[in-house]
């Protein structure tokens, strides 16, 4: 259906041009900032939704290299013998999860206080390399 007068006429009679106050409608208060203001706050998910904002915090140092660990409890299962060389299968670190109850030889380049203590108190050796 056509107007009958242009879109620009509507409302030009009334100073608030149906917004109600004439402060509601004005400045960048009324639309929470301007440009991009806020989007890590107020205008969040707007911002996440035309990808306008990148949400990771925090930082990763430089030199920080993620270790391989595995528990006390793990390793009777993998030793065929009673000795084992962990850092050929992979793991830096072993950790004091678990139980273990054979004597086992173990070698690895870092062991935690408990791994070592339960490990050695099961008549094993924790060999650090």
């Amino acid at each position: 259906m056509a107007r009958k007068e242009k879109k620009t006429k509507f409302m030009r009679g009334l100073h608030t041009h149906g917004h109600g106050n004439k402060k509601k409608w004005r400045g960048a208060g009324s639309r929470g900032g301007r440009g991009e203001a806020g989007k890590y706050h107020h205008k969040k998910t707007w911002a996440m939704r035309w990808g306008k904002v990148n949400i990771k915090k925090g930082f990763t140092s430089i030199g920080r290299k993620e270790k391989s660990v595995i528990n006390v409890g793990e390793i009777e299962d993998l030793a065929k013998n009673n000795s084992i060389n962990l850092i050929e299968l992979g793991y830096d670190k072993v950790l004091g999860s678990g139980e273990i109850k054979r004597a086992i030889k173990v070698e690895a380049v870092e062991f935690s206080k408990i791994a070592k203590e339960k490990i050695e108190k099961a008549g094993g050796q924790a060999i650090q390399k």
